[in-house]
């Protein structure tokens, strides 16, 4: 059976940057058996088979006293009926049969010593639909009992997670493959907040695309909708890869989640007091008063502009009304943002661009916004933020552009929802966020540091509940992480979420901090090399700089007039916990950002992964064909008279990038510091031998300029690459090589030298290089 109706029935969970889904459920016949892993006490992966179709169940110990508990729920997809549900509570395994009408009911007899444990249900399809298996991750026995009442007997209407659903099966997958613990019910709870916003959401969105859509099939390196997307990048490379096709699929199929009561459920209980709205790249904090009164605190409400911090803090009253899954809120005055750039959309070109002349400075505003109520679990809501209309205006006040921004997808969690927090610890050591540390002590003060002026302040502390309250600052305490906790903080009007790090003692030399850095789960950093000689640059790039040690936790690393410090707080786990700051070489040094970044280093340069911004060339090992990659952009030396193909890709992994001309994906398969292996394949489809080409990297063409003019790189009119003083570039063996000099108003060309180039008119031409070489370019007035 592969045209299902979906009948989900839970409560939509929040859900992230990166991640996944995708292709398909399709109609043959797939494996009989799958083994799902589950995670021990301890947040390991367990190797022992969990589930399969064959399994038996195992009753309790007649002689250890046990706790009872009846559950009746539904699952959410035509395919199950007839399949089984297995739950696995401790060392006890369980099974029941799904009915014709979606139903299971089950008795747990559970050991008393396991009625503290969050327990796991998988659910799976028979014969030709055994690829349809859905999960839930529970809270414990005895917490479902006080939720259950005097019968012992649960169902949906007193807690609506009793049924099994594509968003279950998502949420319980993104705790496994993130290895959050979830031994006990405070684990449970925490793992569940440390879910992404939206991530869950949208992979339950692609289950039910595999589910409804016949002409899309599960993709061939799985077996079964769970494995699917416990395979976090297979999934995550999925959902990527539909955003760059059709982003408003992936919108259909959530619109089909919230439309239908079966599958969410959003009560009509009161919505009272302080919560935090998380959008992919904003947060937001909205107060809600039983008066219909109300304030939001946020630095913007759409990640389709790029604001400076100072002129997008916004703390403004509104009144609100409810009107079933709808909250209209109208602002007392209307929000008004300064930007540089908007993009009206993730596809569309800009509205506001500072690159424009026209468009300097762009005034964002809008009177109003709208929450849709997407789903409630126990904790949060899943909704779709709205701004319904809002105008651009230029710097002379003239009205450029009115539309409707896309919705966005987000969470809304009550903050009387974090979990309460020892803070026992909190005194007497430094805690770091991305712009800030702070030292508290037990008679109420706080030493605040600002990390970008590196000034200190004063300041007095309270404690209320999960709320630590600074003059100017606040802290609200969502739940514990490994190396601090998880925290909402309001600056004087500007929202972020971020990491409070608990520093601990680092002592790193200077041969601990050589090796290829990478993001752990962050799309947006690129990798880069700290190299044994002092240098640094960023994966296959040439040296962009230098960088020494201020001491055994600080790292500088300096390009041109740019400076970076590193500062180690914590090494947990093979993951280094740092803060990056960012600034201009100058005296006195003032840093323009900072955050906290968490990495990976491979001692032998060999991990893999695509730059977004890195310039750099390559050779086919066996052919010699050239190859040149830039932010997405493929380019390829075709034949002897210089004619470049060009193809455009988008990363959707770290290790991949997608190409929507062919459907097909360019993974990085392995990486050393003198070349990569490359993999190209269609989406659905796995890589194979035949499929792999090998490439040796570039040679180093350092760029020399004096004051007056730039330099560029052209490539068959498809790719500029814009070089400033003192740059290097990675350029292919064996091709002719054309610069174009452009000297600034005022001045000329007064010479061009080096690598055997000509120079005629403002070009720069080059022979196929065998060996780095050095331009130098000189202008006069």
């Amino acid at each position: 059976m592969k045209r299902l109706y979906i009948t989900y029935s839970l409560i939509v969970s929040f859900a992230l940057l990166i991640a996944g889904c995708g292709g398909g459920g399709g109609g043959g016949s797939k494996s009989t058996s799958s083994s799902i892993p589950l995670l021990s006490s301890a947040g390991q992966v367990s190797s022992a088979p969990v589930i399969s179709v064959a399994s038996t169940s195992t009753p309790s110990s007649s002689s250890a006293p046990t706790i009872q508990l009846t559950i009746q729920g539904k699952v959410a997809a035509d395919a199950l009926a007839g399949g089984e549900v297995v739950f696995t509570i401790g060392a006890q395994t369980v099974k029941t049969n799904i009915n014709n009408s979606l139903e299971y009911s089950v008795v747990l007899d559970v050991p008393a010593v396991d009625a503290d444990k969050p327990f796991v249900a998988v659910a799976t399809g028979v014969a030709s639909d055994d690829w349809v298996q859905l999960a839930a991750l529970y809270p414990s026995v005895n917490a479902l009992i006080e939720k259950a009442g005097s019968d012992n007997l649960l169902n949906s209407d007193e807690f609506f997670g009793v049924n099994i659903t594509p968003l279950t099966t998502a949420e319980y997958a993104e705790i496994t493959y993130n290895r959050f613990p979830h031994a006990t019910d405070e684990e449970y709870k925490t793992a569940r907040l440390s879910l992404h916003p939206t991530k869950a959401m949208e992979q339950a969105a692609m289950v039910v695309r595999l589910l409804t859509n016949i002409n899309v099939t599960l993709p061939a390196q799985t077996k079964t909708t769970l494995t699917y997307l416990l395979d976090a990048n297979l999934a995550g490379t999925h959902l990527e890869a539909l955003r760059v096709t059709y982003d408003g699929e992936l919108r259909d199929y959530v619109n089909e989640i919230a439309a239908d009561p079966s599958q969410v459920n959003v009560s009509r209980k009161k919505l009272s007091g302080m919560f935090v709205l998380e959008a992919n790249y904003s947060q937001y904090l909205l107060t809600f008063n039983d008066d219909g009164t109300g304030k939001l605190v946020t630095g913007h409400l759409t990640y389709y502009m790029w604001v400076s911090q100072g002129s997008s803090k916004v703390s403004e009253g509104f009144t609100w009304v409810r009107k079933g899954k709808t909250i209209e809120i109208t602002f007392d005055n209307p929000i008004v943002y300064e930007t540089e750039y908007l993009r009206i959309s993730e596809s569309s070109y800009s509205v506001c661009d500072y690159h424009w002349p026209d468009f300097k400075t762009c005034l964002l505003s809008f009177e109003s916004i709208r929450l849709d109520l997407l789903s409630e679990s126990n904790n949060y809501y899943m909704a779709s933020l709205n701004i319904p209309t809002y105008s651009i205006e230029k710097e002379d006040g003239s009205v450029s552009y009115q539309s409707d921004l896309k919705p966005q997808l987000a969470r809304i969690i009550s903050v009387a929802e974090f979990i309460p927090q020892d803070l026992s610890g909190l005194f007497g050591v430094e805690w770091v966020a991305n712009d800030d540390s702070f030292v508290f002590s037990e008679n109420g003060q706080v030493t605040q540091k600002d990390l970008l002026t590196q000034t200190e302040v004063q300041k007095s502390w309270t404690l209320e509940g999960n709320h630590l309250k600074l003059d100017g600052y606040d802290i609200w305490i969502s739940h514990k992480e490994p190396t601090g906790f998880s925290v909402f903080t309001n600056d004087d009007g500007y929202v972020q979420h971020q990491k409070l790090i608990k520093r601990a003692p680092v002592d790193m030399t200077e041969s601990d901090w050589v090796g290829r850095w990478s993001a752990h789960h962050e799309f947006d950093i690129e990798p880069y090399n700290t190299n044994a000689d002092k240098t640094w640059s960023y994966f296959f790039q040439p040296p962009e700089g230098n960088w020494m040690l201020l001491d055994g936790h600080t790292q500088v690393a300096m390009s041109n007039d740019a400076r970076t410090t590193r500062d180690m707080l914590a090494v947990i786990d093979g993951k280094y916990y740092m803060n990056e700051c960012w600034g201009y070489e100058a005296v006195p040094f003032v840093t323009a950002s900072c955050r906290i970044v968490v990495k990976e280093k491979s001692v032998s340069f060999d991990s893999t992964g695509w730059p977004y911004w890195a310039f750099f060339g390559f050779n086919e090992m066996t052919t010699n064909q050239p190859l040149f990659f830039s932010s997405g952009d493929l380019l390829q030396n075709e034949s002897s008279n210089n004619y470049w193909s060009h193809k455009k890709y988008h990363r959707v992994a770290d290790d991949k990038l997608f190409s929507p001309q062919d459907g097909k994906i360019l993974e990085m398969t392995s990486a050393s510091q003198a070349g990569i292996e490359v993999c190209e394949y269609l989406l659905e489809e796995n890589c194979n031998e035949d499929n792999k080409r090998k490439y040796i990297q570039g040679l180093q063409v350092n760029i020399s300029l004096n004051a007056g003019g730039s330099f560029q790189l052209e490539l068959s009119g498809y790719l500029r690459s814009w070089q400033g003083p003192e740059k290097i570039l990675s350029v292919p063996r064996g091709i002719k090589q054309t610069f174009y000099i452009y000297p600034d108003n005022g001045y000329s060309i007064d010479s061009v030298t080096g690598c055997g180039g000509v120079l005629n008119d403002n070009q720069f031409i080059v022979p196929p290089l065998t060996e780095g070489c050095d331009i130098v370019v000189n202008f006069k007035q």
